[in-house]
């Protein structure tokens, strides 16, 4: 009976014919085989994509808006990512980085990340996934200081594994039920005073390891973490051996109108880096933490490691997004096409505040609005966009998204937001 069952989903992905209902059948072939505890806004079936759009299994046409939560930064199917991975293919897939030094393609990217990290960063370890790269960051953090306690800043996200839930602090199911995590101090308000009442009734400087935080909150609802807030925790770390981190798994490649959030929005630099998502255009799971030697030399012999860690595929997908974030324009692209987005936001009634930075942008909705309802209108429609905390909407265009684009968005949007 399973066999069947596959083999007529696999016979409807290939039929050109229309089918009724063909939604339904799909999802009530599988949906006891999915679990329950992963949210979902709507039943589309994903059939192909093609840049900004998403075909489902009626060929029905959504405008993806949503870019996978900022991990297919490019649009989909990007013919000079998915060409590069063709041709890697037949060469080399994977050489484990505890059986070989290194290959081919890793060298060629390393020496594309190094010219848009900070100078000090001359040392990068390989992951899979956005979690991967913050656990690695904390171990190198605990290890390289000999110190254990973590602090982060409330509202944060930074992953679903155990150690990236205990640092988070910006949604309670992402927790409840666990039981006890490992220990993490939060720092509530973004004000000097903040920072210093925790450091004087909460944790010694001398038993902290690091803070980490995102220089833009995506989870939170795309919030800014004030510059000079920012310049007192590189000043505190600097005098306490406390290792700043900065999670641009969400805000980074671009999506905040620079390559790096803290490029354009902070005066700092951090001592560690956590990228992925975007990396690789969500085309392979790819990720990095950088940072500098005398961090990462402190580390023992086996403390870091993986099987697929900087695996070729990766390597030639990162490559590939990094020469075209470097000649596509896509940095003027992206804060050109926010700007556009922004500009109508502004003037469209029942939306209570709005946030943009580049093409990372939030809408607050009234409370008589609920946003998971709202999202569902728009699936309906064929938009599909992002919540985020409280009551409000995330929007990721693909950074090279266009005027027309950017039309068919805000039309639907506001056919949507005159329902209520």
């Amino acid at each position: 009976m399973i066999l069947k069952s596959k083999i007529n989903i696999i016979s409807l992905y290939n039929s050109n014919k229309r089918f009724i209902n063909t939604q339904n059948h799909v999802y009530n072939n599988i949906k006891k085989n999915i679990p329950k505890s992963i949210i979902k806004n709507n039943l589309i079936i994903a059939k192909n994509a093609k840049g900004s759009f998403v075909f489902d299994i009626n060929d029905d046409k959504y405008l993806d808006f949503s870019c996978g939560i900022g991990s297919i930064n490019f649009g989909h199917n990007h013919p000079k990512i998915n060409n590069a991975i063709k041709n890697q293919l037949d060469m080399l897939t994977s050489a484990q980085q505890s059986l070989f030094y290194s290959h081919i393609s890793q060298n060629i990217l390393i020496q594309k990340l190094l010219p848009i990290l900070p100078k000090k960063h001359d040392n990068i370890f390989f992951a899979n996934s956005g979690s991967e790269c913050v656990e690695n960051a904390l171990k190198i953090a605990k290890m390289s200081t000999g110190k254990s306690n973590v602090v982060a800043l409330n509202g944060g996200f930074h992953g679903r594994t155990l150690g990236c839930m205990s640092i988070s602090s910006n949604n309670i199911s992402y927790k409840k039920g666990f039981g006890q995590l490992f220990p993490c101090f939060f720092i509530n308000e973004f004000t000097k005073s903040s920072v210093d009442l925790l450091f004087q009734k909460q944790v010694s400087y001398d038993d902290v390891s690091c803070i980490i935080l995102e220089v833009i909150q995506g989870e939170n609802g795309v919030r800014l973490i004030p510059k000079e807030f920012i310049t007192y925790l590189r000043k505190i770390c600097d005098l306490n051996n406390i290792v700043l981190i900065f999670d641009e798994i969400q805000s980074g490649i671009g999506r905040a109108g620079s390559i790096f959030a803290f490029n354009k929005y902070t005066e700092v630099e951090p001592d560690l880096i956590c990228v992925s998502k975007s990396i690789a255009n969500g085309a392979i799971p790819f990720g990095f933490v950088s940072g500098n030697s005398k961090i990462f030399n402190k580390m023992t012999p086996n403390s870091l490691g993986g099987t697929f860690n900087g695996n070729a595929l990766g390597c030639v997908a990162a490559s590939c997004v990094i020469d075209i974030m470097n000649n596509d324009n896509i940095i003027e692209n992206t804060n050109k096409m926010g700007k556009i987005i922004k500009n109508e936001l502004n003037i469209l009634p029942k939306i209570m505040d709005e946030r943009q930075f580049g093409l990372f942008i939030s809408i607050d909705l009234p409370n008589e609005i609920n946003s998971l309802d709202f999202l569902k209108k728009c699936a309906k429609n064929n938009l599909i966009i992002h919540s985020a905390a409280g009551n409000s909407l995330r929007i990721m265009p693909p950074l090279n998204t266009n005027e027309e684009e950017i039309g068919i968005f805000l039309d639907t949007f506001k056919k949507v937001l005159n329902t209520y």
